[in-house]
């Protein structure tokens, strides 16, 4: 590792667990706009051993005594009460809407239908049964860098963004929801979070940035929100669903070490909860085939199973996408070997783990096949079993684009133009599936 670049990591790192902020006046700002992704996956060789962690110590907020960690409910009741879950998809995620000249607007921008987020449809979500809301936030294009000088790099978040994020977590959290909040599609463009050699410093920069405001912002709020440190960080280009790959096996060692930092600002943040509130980390796609490779990062809580697995599987993926329509013997394989790989890897080692995204497309002729497919894939995360043998029942938050009965990726479930569900029978199996 060149000189130049280890003292910068050091800083940062330095920073990072010590809370500095950034007291020069803002010189040179740049709005960050899109962002151009490699066209091959990248090589790398890690200069650093794998797994490396921070070495300081993360200095952690006070906590006021009203907050007694033991009042938070333990791993195993956690994942039972998040129950089954929703996506807010191709919403506040949307990116690079260069078309749109208010960024107020990107949360349509992926829309077909103009409708932003109401607390009506957070409401008939809550009225359904779900039990948790996942909020997809890309945050790239509602940031401003602030460049002060050499390792001084900062990404002050727009406060009128933010202010809307906080308002659809408050729609969700006034229903009793939990909630998962993330960092979502910063995770695939080389420009913000980037598993390799050559980006590291400055993922480390975007993703120290973003997660200390983010935590401040809403550190407060109790263990109904849950931080999600990354989307599906991977080597975006040629390759880049394929976790078997010798670059992407290499690249899980950079994303162990962004997970790490992300605990440690999240956990040194202001804020009485941040302590010890859940904190979900995926692997390289998210995906159950890099599970193996994940280090669970060190956490400053002390605290057993506060740091959870997020797992997306749309599986088998010829099935998720119709491109196969009988829920047949080869369905159910797939779906068993997920769901033993989970248990075996994760769960029967005492290590939470949630499925942050998996589903259907929602067409005419896979209906019965779907209707039976909910059923097996809920029944089967909810049958898994901890270290000593008890019944873990892992939530499951299924993906809504707001997409159907249109071309292309079809996993709408709510009408959000007139706030109803397109197939109410399936929204009940969904719900009911045990």
């Amino acid at each position: 590792m060149k000189p130049k670049k280890m003292l910068c990591l050091a800083v940062l790192a330095i920073c990072m667990l010590a809370g500095c902020s950034n007291k020069e006046t803002e010189k040179n700002v740049i709005i960050i706009t899109a962002t151009p992704t490699p066209t091959t996956a990248v090589t790398v060789t890690p200069d650093v051993t794998p797994g490396i962690t921070p070495s300081a110590t993360p200095v952690a907020t006070a906590v006021p005594e009203k907050i007694d960690p033991s009042d938070i409910p333990d791993w195993r009741e956690m994942l039972e009460l998040m129950g089954t879950g929703w996506n807010l998809g191709n919403t506040l995620d949307a990116i690079d809407c260069k078309w749109l000249s208010d960024e107020m607007e990107y949360e349509t921008g992926w829309q077909g239908v103009k409708v932003k987020t109401t607390k009506k449809m957070i409401d008939t979500v809550a009225a359904a049964g779900f039990k948790t809301v996942r909020i997809p936030v890309s945050w790239h294009d509602h940031v401003t860098r602030i460049d002060s000088g050499e390792c001084t790099v900062t990404y002050k978040i727009s406060e009128k963004w933010m202010k809307r994020v906080r308002e659809v977590v408050d729609y969700c959290i006034e229903d009793g929801l939990f909630v998962i909040l993330n960092i979502h599609h910063d995770d695939g463009g080389s420009m913000f979070v980037y598993p390799d050699a050559e980006h590291e410093e400055a993922s480390m920069a975007y993703l120290v940035s973003v997660w200390e405001q983010i935590a401040k912002e809403f550190g407060d709020y109790d263990h109904h929100l849950i931080f999600e440190t990354l989307n599906e960080p991977r080597l975006t280009g040629a390759n880049e669903w394929n976790p078997w790959t010798a670059d992407a096996q290499r690249a899980q060692d950079y994303i162990n070490r962004y997970n790490q930092a992300a605990v440690y600002t999240i956990r040194s943040a202001e804020g009485a909860y941040n302590l010890y509130r859940y904190i979900g980390c995926p692997g390289y796609d998210a995906s159950p085939d890099s599970i193996d490779r994940i280090k669970v990062p060190k956490d400053p809580s002390g605290i057993e199973g506060r740091i959870m697995i997020s797992v997306h599987a749309y599986t088998p993926y010829n099935f998720a996408t119709a491109q196969i329509t009988s829920f047949d013997a080869s369905v159910k394989r797939d779906v068993d070997r997920v769901f033993k790989d989970i248990n075996d890897k994760l769960i029967s080692k005492n290590i939470p783990a949630y499925m942050g995204e998996w589903g259907v497309y929602t067409v005419d002729k896979n209906y019965d096949a779907r209707m039976k497919y909910v059923e097996y894939y809920i029944s089967s995360a909810r049958n898994l079993r901890d270290g000593s043998g008890n019944i873990i029942k892992m939530p499951t938050i299924i993906w809504d684009n707001g997409s159907y009965g249109n071309p292309g990726e079809n996993y709408g479930l709510l009408d959000r133009k007139n706030n109803k569900w397109h197939e109410e029978e399936y929204i009940k199996a969904i719900i009911n599936a045990e």
